[in-house]
């Protein structure tokens, strides 16, 4: 009984780490979802940078060829045309380097983003199969429990019915004792009585030694056969 109880308590401490492990494996679950959404936010707004940049390319690429048109016609007017030329030049140099720049920039971001959400989604993905296979050891170790339980039941219900037939055959055996002694006790009293009569010659009031289908023991007695044992064990 001591071994049931420990086992049952056992197996309610591993049902209680399974909805641990269920519950762990959920918000695991969300927080891979609330990262994916951030991470595709990030990514959105990543795009979106990048657009605007495309559109101040397109509004400096407008402005170069504002420019260009500029010095192209000062060039025809005057030699300080050429100064100026010479400064835009410098101009659209320095834009485009910030150009460059601006999209180097965002696609080391983008690079990043998406390996962060890679790296998130392989240990989500591991922690998850961790959790299963870890769910699946505590059922197998609950079934096992839950056979050595039944076992153990069925043990302790033969060791019940084994008890109940051993004191029923101990009860048998002390009825079938007092029988014994009562009849002995009523031989005794009979021959007590019928010795006077014999000496008397009163023989037909004797009681026949085989009258209850007794039979001879060792000790000389008559002892009582099966049919006087049952009328005299009858309540």
């Amino acid at each position: 009984r001591a071994r049931a109880g420990r086992l049952a308590a056992e197996l309610e401490a591993r049902e209680e780490e399974r909805a641990s492990a269920q519950r762990h494996s959920e918000a695991l679950a969300r927080q891979l979802r609330e990262r994916e959404g951030w991470m595709g936010a990030e990514a959105q707004r990543a795009g979106e940078s990048l657009r605007a940049c495309q559109e101040k390319v397109s509004s400096y690429e407008e402005q170069i060829r504002a420019h260009e048109e500029a010095l192209t016609g000062q060039r025809r007017d005057s030699a300080a045309g050429a100064e100026r030329f010479a400064e835009a030049q410098r101009q659209i140099a320095g834009l485009q380097r910030q150009l460059r720049d601006s999209e180097e920039e965002l696609q080391r971001q983008l690079r990043e983003s998406e390996e962060e959400r890679r790296r998130l989604h392989g240990s989500a993905r591991e922690s998850l199969a961790q959790e299963r296979q870890s769910g699946k050891e505590l059922l197998d170790r609950n079934r096992i429990l839950e056979l050595e339980i039944e076992e153990l039941q069925a043990t302790v219900r033969m060791q019940r019915d084994a008890e109940q037939i051993r004191r029923s055959y101990a009860a048998m055996e002390q009825r079938e004792a007092k029988a014994l002694r009562d009849t002995e006790e009523m031989r005794r009293s009979f021959g007590a009585i019928d010795q006077p009569r014999r000496l008397e010659g009163a023989a037909p009031f004797a009681v026949p030694p085989l009258a209850m289908g007794g039979r001879r023991s060792s000790t000389g007695l008559d002892a009582p056969g099966p049919r006087a044992r049952a009328e005299l064990a009858a309540p």
